[in-house]
């Protein structure tokens, strides 16, 4: 009598998209980080027209990345769907996705950009 094959265990399609989003929130901190230490303390007091500080646009730049890492992650979740049901690894399928949805959105972007 021969032995029923093993079930196969649960898919790690989600461990792959928090890899994803972790290389997102990793990127964006360093960028923030380097921002926030390049801060000369000058005002915009004497400016004429718009100026911005290091600091005003962390926090811009903050705001703006939040919509921007919801839709990588959404993308990296498509991606990395294929590749983990391939065989892929977690992190393997995540790093990849997510370097593939940074692509796919600048180039998005790039696309709504020259639309104007």
């Amino acid at each position: 009598m021969t032995e029923p094959e093993p079930e196969p265990g649960p898919e790690p399609y989600g461990e792959s998209v928090l890899v994803s989003l972790g290389w997102y929130v990793t990127v964006l901190g360093a960028l923030l980080l380097g921002l926030r230490q390049t801060d000369t303390g000058r005002t915009c007091d004497d400016a004429t027209s718009w100026c911005f500080t290091p600091s005003a646009l962390a926090g811009i730049g903050v705001v703006l990345a939040v919509p921007a890492i919801a839709v990588m992650t959404g993308i990296s979740a498509l991606i990395s769907r294929p590749m983990v049901r391939s065989g892929l690894s977690a992190p393997v399928a995540g790093t990849a996705a997510a370097a593939a949805a940074g692509v796919v959105f600048v180039l998005i972007a790039l696309i709504a950009l020259a639309a104007r």
